[in-house]
């Protein structure tokens, strides 16, 4: 029957536009963060009381290659 086609929700184009430019705005922020990943010497994460804990050469290089490949997965 025609009319079931009616309950679909549909998007209009100015939505998918946004869209667009929402997650264009998100990989250029991911991209820059990661830049800063890459030019970190070594990174760190906080503890419970916000102090910095820094992660070992093993760890910096895992955590820089998990936000690369993030980044690749959802922006490229």
């Amino acid at each position: 029957d025609h009319r079931d086609l009616h309950s679909f929700p549909t998007r209009r184009s100015s939505d998918l536009e946004r869209t667009v430019e929402l997650r264009r705005q998100s990989c250029e922020a991911a991209r820059s963060k990661l830049q800063q990943f890459a030019q970190a010497r070594r990174l760190y994460t906080l503890d419970e009381e916000g102090a910095k804990v820094y992660l070992d050469e093993d760890q910096t290089l895992a955590a820089r290659a998990e936000v690369q490949a993030a980044v690749s997965e959802h922006c490229d």
